[in-house]
């Protein structure tokens, strides 16, 4: 139902009048989407739209008082972190928007636990600034939305960090959560379960009721507070490059590297795309980047670390690469907590011209496999774009972004881009190696559902029907609701395609 003059006077009963916010302009720029790697196709949708009044809560109870009233006027609700991502401002129901951007207090750090304790809507920039104090950090420094993400849009989404290859997905850093139900009911989960317990521990008083909401887009609730492991700071650290014959050769040295240990994080730039010109004038035709980033708390476990991998690199036939002002030339660092990528990716892509993206987390070792195929889409289309592969977890896991240059000021841009999304997302899935994180249903909802295993579907639906008997949180997330007729129908003409050959 639409939100009424009464709703908005309850809201701000609830928060205060200057947390609440009804005008033409703010449910404009809240239906935005991000800003970060994110697309203006939203047009292009009936499934996006404005909401129509925005609340910032600040507290848990807050946050329970809102779920409350939502469930007695069945008003849909759909939250929002700090819109850095994928995620887009709007839903097709409206109604209220929860922005969580308030709820950016840093609690504390518990040396017994080893683990920090801060509200849910905090950045992962400020959240590690105040862990530095302590001399520890997060190990996963910002997402999709770098160091401005909020912590539970990246946990709700499933979205990899830098820190990836060493540390894994930023879900398994946590260890306790206190979530508001759609009911507007409070948990905690983990040893948070005993009322008694001072000690955060995750796998503990039952099932794991933290990895319910982890990915979950929020439709089983909303995350209030979180605790999170940390890691020591280290002293040294350093980022040693190499080009390797080929695609396929760099990601079997550095999946070897990975598996002994000895990285942080890393990043192949294979050589297709707007890439594979650069690359080539560098390095030699076809031939990859590879950036590898060492940490250590002593100078020569560093230097031992960089001989192991110079040993693994050169048995791949990996040529050693001098960075010099390679990184800073084009307006990134791979893996900083301070100022992660530099602020300047886009900027590779020319003046004008944005991104739409199709990220998808892949094995390390068929990785060759799905650029492939990302690739043989975009060279049909004669679209250019660029691709990089970053570690998603310690097991071989990647984060493969890529993202495709369109002008969002052009209709005819637009939809073609929007187009091309959904070609390339459909041809990566169809290697059986693209795994999409949970973070949009836009892009990637269609190819996932039509995807999954009926009986875990259904399962899905049932817990959402149990936490959330009045359906008004985050409603069209992760388990569609409406029809995708557009997405269908670009899938069908790729099928018909096929045929013919």
């Amino acid at each position: 139902m639409a939100v009424t003059k009464k709703v908005v006077e309850d809201l701000e009963g609830i928060v205060g009048s200057k947390y609440v916010m009804d005008q033409d302009f703010a449910q404009y720029a809240y239906g935005a989407a991000g800003i970060f790697f994110m697309t203006t196709l939203m047009e292009e949708s009936d499934r996006s739209a404005p909401p129509e009044v925005i609340v910032k809560p600040r507290t848990t109870e807050e946050v329970s008082a809102i779920m409350k009233l939502a469930n007695e006027t069945r008003t849909p609700v759909t939250i929002r972190g700090g819109g850095e991502g994928y995620s887009i401002g709007g839903s097709k129901d409206r109604g209220i928007l929860l922005d969580t951007t308030d709820l950016k207090k840093f609690i504390g750090y518990d040396e017994v636990s080893r683990t920090a304790r801060a509200q849910a809507g905090i950045t992962w920039g400020t959240l590690n600034e105040e862990l530095e104090k302590y001399g520890v950090g997060t190990g996963n420094y910002g997402t999709h939305g770098l160091l401005g993400a909020c912590v539970a849009g990246t946990l709700n989404a499933d979205s990899p960090g830098p820190g990836g290859a060493k540390y894994g997905m930023p879900g398994e850093s946590v260890t306790n959560l206190e979530v508001v139900l759609p009911t507007g009911d409070v948990i905690r989960t983990g040893s948070l379960l005993n009322k008694e317990s001072k000690f955060n521990f995750r796998y503990c008083n039952g099932p794991d009721l933290a990895g319910m909401f982890i990915g979950s887009g929020g439709i089983y609730g909303i995350m209030t507070e979180v605790w999170l492991k940390t890691r020591p700071l280290y002293e040294y650290s350093e980022t040693v490059a190499y080009s390797y014959p080929d695609f396929d050769t760099a990601v079997h040295a550095v999946s070897e590297i990975q598996a002994d240990g000895y990285l942080t994080e890393f990043m192949v730039v294979p050589p297709v795309g707007i890439a594979e010109d650069l690359l080539g004038m560098m390095f030699g035709k076809g031939r990859p980047l590879t950036m590898v980033i060492t940490e250590a708390h002593s100078e020569t476990v560093e230097e031992a670390q960089k001989v192991e991998i110079d040993k693994i690199a050169k048995k791949y036939g990996g040529r050693m690469v001098g960075l010099g002002g390679l990184l800073g030339a084009v307006g990134f660092s791979v893996y900083d907590r301070h100022e992660f990528v530099g602020g300047n990716m886009l900027g590779l892509l020319g003046p004008g011209w944005t991104a739409a993206v199709t990220c998808s987390i892949v094995p390390m070792l068929k990785a060759s496999e799905v650029i492939e195929a990302e690739a043989a889409a975009h060279k049909k289309r004669e679209s250019s774009f660029m691709g990089a592969l970053m570690g998603a977890g310690d097991l071989g896991a990647v984060y493969c972004l890529t993202a495709t240059a369109f002008d969002a000021a052009d209709d005819e841009s637009r939809k073609n881009a929007y187009r091309l999304v959904h070609e390339v997302l459909e041809a990566k899935w169809r290697t059986g190696y693209a795994t999409q994180f949970s973070n949009t249903r836009e892009w990637h909802t269609p190819h996932v559902v039509r995807r999954y295993d009926p009986q875990s579907l259904e399962f899905m639906r049932k817990i959402k029907e149990t936490v959330d008997p009045n359906n008004i949180l985050n409603r069209d997330f992760v388990i569609p609701t409406s029809p995708y007729e557009e997405v269908d129908k670009i899938i069908a003409e790729m099928e018909g395609e096929e045929v013919k050959k």
